[in-house]
């Protein structure tokens, strides 16, 4: 029994002893030797419940001091190697930091292009071809029932006024048409804008020829241009005069210039969120081809 407990102080003694000098590491140890120490440490967590065991079954007084020390070591034991890992993780080189964000808007681009019909990848292609703008029924409602009413009121307005006209004035009160133009002038833009609303615009880019295709229904209407060779799609307003369905503002749309130098704008009535998809889009097909 006497030997037993005898080598149980020593393997404790031996336990702490090994345990001493990782309290007090020194400073700029190398990787390999924090390494070292955690598996020390790890080793001496391994071994520590049955030491402790141990321990509890000697009684002689000089006994219980080693105990206790061995107990306190033990509880230590976690945040000591806590200390070494946390050293361990400074000293390593980090690896490649990867741009979450980017990736996830990335991924979900690729996700509507897909739902859209528009190519992910347009290296290789041909041509490239894309729906740029879809029907927008409530602002083709909106817009054809104030151009209906204006229309129709303007037209009766005339027809009264000129008929009046024409009795005391003769052909004289045809020049009234000239006044009233103003006002058919915007009432035909507002039927055009309805016209524009209810049409799915689509593109074809062959090379540097681009077809802009809407179709509403059977009726297609095709404007077919030749672009210039330096030109690049970039997002927008439109010189052309592309106004907004709420109100006298502006649109945005995807610009491009032809082979005469004019402005091409198509895409005015998708997001503005598309709009950038549509023009990067276009422009690595075209990159592709030089």
């Amino acid at each position: 029994m006497e030997q037993d407990a005898q080598k149980t102080r020593d393997d404790a003694n031996i336990w702490l002893a090994r345990l001493s000098p990782l309290l007090s590491p020194k400073p700029g140890l190398s990787q390999d030797e924090v390494e070292k120490n955690i598996n020390t440490l790890r080793s001496l967590q391994s071994e520590a419940s049955d030491l402790q065991y141990r321990l509890g079954s000697l009684w002689e007084p000089g006994d219980m001091e080693l105990s206790n020390t061995f107990g306190n070591a033990v509880t230590q034991l976690p945040s000591i190697e806590a200390d070494f890992r946390t050293r361990l993780a400074s000293q390593r080189v980090p690896g490649p930091r990867v741009d979450l964000d980017s990736i996830q808007e990335r991924l979900a681009e690729r996700e509507a292009q897909q739902e859209l019909g528009i190519p992910t990848s347009v290296h290789n292609a041909l041509s490239l071809k894309m729906q740029t703008s879809p029907r927008n029924f409530g602002a083709a409602i909106g817009v054809g029932i104030f151009a209906l009413g204006w229309n129709a009121f303007t037209l009766m307005h005339a027809v009264l006024m000129i008929g009046g006209m024409w009795k005391a004035m003769g052909p004289v009160a045809l020049f009234l048409l000239l006044f009233y133009a103003i006002f058919f002038g915007a009432g035909f833009a507002m039927t055009w804008a309805t016209i524009e609303a209810l049409s799915v615009e689509e593109i074809e880019l062959t090379g540097r020829s681009l077809v802009i295709k809407k179709t509403i229904g059977k009726w297609v209407r095709t404007k077919v241009i030749e672009l210039d060779p330096e030109t690049r799609a970039v997002v927008g307003v439109a010189q052309t005069g592309i106004r907004s369905e709420n109100k006298n503002v502006p649109q945005r749309a995807v610009l491009m210039t032809d082979a005469k130098g004019k402005e091409v704008a198509f895409g005015a009535g998708s997001t503005q969120e598309m709009k950038t998809r549509i023009a990067r889009q276009v422009n690595e097909y075209l990159g592709a081809r030089v």
